[in-house]
């Protein structure tokens, strides 16, 4: 079995240096990044995508899938924990 883990792509949140929070979307640039990697990763056979649920991972795992065309299966164990009062800032 291979395992493959992959970063969101950039969201609107890391181009503007804050920490993130849930209902950020991915930049223009993002986009293109998630594009990128998919077309990297479309010979490698995969079954399925695992995805937290986080907006900019999920919006990152769909564009992947479009390109390798499997399935995503989205994991609540993989959403990241809240950074409290920090969510947001700079």
């Amino acid at each position: 079995m291979k395992i493959t883990f992959i970063r969101h792509a950039e969201s609107i949140a890391n181009a503007k240096k804050i920490l993130a929070v849930d209902s950020v979307e991915l930049t223009i640039n993002g986009i293109k990044q998630a594009k990128k990697v998919a077309h990297r990763l479309k010979d490698d056979g995969f079954d399925i995508v695992l995805s937290s649920p986080i907006r900019r991972a999920f919006e990152t795992a769909k564009i992947i899938t479009k390109v390798i065309n499997v399935p995503i299966i989205t994991e609540e164990l993989l959403a990241e924990k809240s950074y409290g009062s920090l969510s947001g800032k700079p």
